[in-house]
């Protein structure tokens, strides 16, 4: 786990790590930051919790991060 930076404007989380896969989250600003773990080359994997509790999954590239 680990913290990084949006360091774009409108960067994109997915359902899968695909840019062809369901979009889940749109971050318009640049500089958010998000809590990160290891995935697959090119990506990290998201877990926010949604107000019911519920962890849901994400993936951020890498390339939008640092």
């Amino acid at each position: 786990m680990k913290k990084v930076k949006t360091i774009n404007k409108n960067v994109i989380t997915y359902a899968r790590p695909s840019t062809n896969a369901i979009v889940v989250n749109k971050h318009s600003k640049k500089g958010v930051e998000l809590t990160v773990y290891p995935s697959i080359d090119g990506w990290y994997e998201l877990r926010p919790v949604d107000f019911d509790g519920i962890m849901n999954t994400e993936f951020v590239q890498k390339a939008d991060v640092k």
